[in-house]
C-alpha cells in the first residue's frame, strides 16, 4: 500500500510539523481510517507507525511525543509500554477517590468545564470518566 494514500486527509502544521488528521476520529480523539488490505477500521497513529517504522511490538502502545492525538507524523510517534505512556502523560494522575468525586459533581449538575478546572484535567477527560470510558491506573 502506498504510504501517501491518506495524504489528502491530513494537513501539515508548519509550527509543529504535526500531520494533523482532518477525517473521522474515534470518540477518544484518535484518527480512524479504513485499512484497505485488511478491510477494517484502524487507529491512524498505529497504522502510520507500522507503515513507516515497522510492526508495533506486542504489549506496547503508541505515544504521541507531540501530545497531539490527531497527529500521524511517524517522527512524533513512539512505541512504549502503557506504564511509560501514562508516566509521560499530562502529569495528572487521579486517585480512585477523585474519580468518585468527579462522578458525584457531574451527577449533581456541575458543568464538565468546572469539574475539569477543579481537577486540572481537560473537559473530555471528565466526560470519559463519568461515562465509564476512562481506564484508571492505581
Amino acid at each position: 500500500m502506498p504510504k501517501n494514500r491518506y495524504r489528502h486527509k491530513y494537513i501539515i502544521k508548519p509550527d509543529t510539523n504535526c500531520w494533523e488528521w482532518q477525517g473521522k476520529s474515534l470518540n477518544h480523539g484518535y484518527p480512524q481510517l479504513w485499512h484497505w488490505d485488511e478491510k477494517k477500521i484502524v487507529i491512524g497513529s498505529r497504522y502510520f507507525y507500522e507503515i513507516y517504522k515497522g510492526k508495533i511490538p506486542r504489549g506496547l502502545v503508541i505515544d504521541h511525543l507531540c501530545k497531539n492525538t490527531l497527529c500521524l507524523n511517524p517522527d512524533h510517534l513512539e512505541a512504549v509500554t502503557i506504564k511509560e505512556n501514562i508516566r509521560r502523560g499530562n502529569g495528572t494522575k487521579l486517585a480512585y477517590s477523585e474519580i468518585d468525586e468527579i462522578k458525584d459533581y457531574y451527577w449533581a449538575g456541575f458543568p464538565e468545564s468546572e469539574i475539569a478546572e477543579i481537577y486540572k484535567i481537560n473537559q473530555s477527560h471528565v466526560n470519559r470518566i463519568v461515562h465509564g470510558k476512562r481506564v484508571v491506573s492505581a
